[in-house]
């Protein structure tokens, strides 16, 4: 059965209003042409799951805004003072990193005494007395208190 390309148009206009429901337009053609990439991406690359995407328009903008914007660096750095660039060198970017790196290695240690306070804490739960007893019970051996006290009342 054959459809005219107008009844298929209307048909599928129709089907894009009732998904649409109370969304605005602009805001569903947004979602619409995200979907509409996504099936072309997945039709095109179908045989490789692995294959690079490339988006001649886009690469190409960014490739033109990285030489404008290299282009403005290399004529900004000509200008600079001696000054200006060990200001830029250490002081913006070395002591930048080298704090970020002192930062990250505090972090580290001190997530690694957390754990350890931690851990001893658990271990120093139960006082001394509670843990000689635990022992002299768990060995059937006598504390050296309780020998004192035997001795004592032996002699008398």
């Amino acid at each position: 059965m054959a459809i005219k390309k107008s009844e298929l148009y209307s048909s599928l206009w129709s089907s894009c209003d009732e998904l649409r429901g109370g969304m605005d337009a602009s805001q569903y053609k947004d979602d619409v042409l995200v979907l509409l990439f996504v099936k072309y991406v997945s039709d095109k690359y179908a045989g490789d799951p692995n294959a690079l995407i490339n988006v001649p328009a886009a690469s190409k903008q960014v490739k033109e805004a990285q030489q404008a914007l290299d282009a403005q660096v290399a004529a900004k750095y000509a200008q600079l003072t001696e000054a200006e660039i060990k200001n830029l060198v250490v002081d913006d970017r070395w002591l930048a990193a080298l704090a970020l790196s002192v930062q990250g290695e505090l972090d580290r240690v001190s997530q690694t005494l957390t754990g350890r306070i931690r851990q001893l804490a658990e271990r120093c739960e139960k006082p001394l007395p509670e843990l000689e007893e635990d022992v002299a019970r768990q060995s059937g051996r006598t504390s050296a208190k309780d020998v004192l006290l035997l001795n004592k009342s032996v002699n008398i």
